[in-house]
């Protein structure tokens, strides 16, 4: 049977071990150094798939966590907004290379539910870790989960000051 003393002892040494084991941070947003995770405005700039023209351009926001979470937030749908916001995971591919996969939901004109939309980004981080450049590549299904279309586009991001 541990006395107090000793159940003290072990507890502050457990807090220890777990605030060293924690990621140190290097700013006040809390990301690691050279590391995607924080929170980015981005300009996000619809392609058609074919050629590679711009058909629109809109602002979002994206945040990586620790532990390989994301969510963006888009405004690239028309108004009425007709999807929820996406949320998925992201991993290091190599050096300032990532990618990442997210899931948001379309619905109709009347409110209906449409299908799901996947996103595939591949991005890359500037060297100061200050900006990124991405590009997407969607799939939209239909309530069947039937691929109906493709969509592309490319994002550029900057830290959220």
């Amino acid at each position: 049977m541990m006395s107090k003393i000793s159940r003290i002892l072990f507890t502050a040494t457990a807090i220890v071990m777990i605030a060293i084991s924690s990621p140190s941070t290097s700013n006040a947003q809390g990301r690691a150094d050279n590391s995607l995770v924080g929170t980015w405005d981005m300009t996000i700039y619809f392609k058609d798939c074919t050629t590679g023209e711009v058909l629109r351009q809109r602002p979002g926001l994206i945040s990586f966590m620790f532990g390989g979470v994301m969510q963006e937030f888009g405004t690239g749908q028309q108004i009425p907004q007709n999807r929820t916001d996406a949320q998925g995971t992201w991993s290091l591919s190599s050096g300032s290379s990532y990618a990442s996969v997210a899931k948001t939901f379309r619905f109709n004109a009347d409110g209906s539910y449409a299908g799901p939309v996947k996103l595939y980004r591949t991005i890359v981080l500037d060297r100061q870790s200050d900006t990124f450049e991405a590009s997407v590549a969607s799939e939209i299904y239909d309530l069947a989960g039937n691929l109906i279309a493709r969509g592309c586009a490319d994002e550029v991001g900057t830290r959220l000051q």
